[in-house]
């Protein structure tokens, strides 16, 4: 289900090209995003490290553990990418917002 952000990314791709389409969304940080959640899930779902040295990461490096540690580096990902986005839609050469008349 959260993989299928892929979908409007890859459509911003094919119509803009992937440099306009880092520039508008950070392509990089949403990239970075998915790559911390899939290795966070994939590593609470194999139990690493436990499964190595189990006893030894009961209090400290439990992979659940690692798994919210990694859930919070892709959220920073997914932030610095919507700055950027915010960023691009307002300077100069971005989208601009209409003005609002009273």
């Amino acid at each position: 289900m959260g993989l299928s952000a892929v979908f409007p990314i890859f459509h911003g791709i094919k119509l803009q090209g992937i440099e306009i389409t880092d520039r508008m969304s950070g392509l990089k940080w949403l990239v970075a995003e998915g790559v911390a959640y899939i290795v966070g899930a994939l590593l609470y779902a194999a139990r690493v490290p436990e499964r190595w040295k189990p006893g030894k990461f009961d209090i400290i490096g439990a992979s659940h553990q690692i798994f919210h540690i990694l859930v919070l580096v892709g959220a920073g990902c997914h932030l610095k990418s919507m700055v950027l986005a915010f960023d691009n839609a307002h300077s100069e050469g971005g989208v601009k917002c209409p003005p609002v008349g009273i």
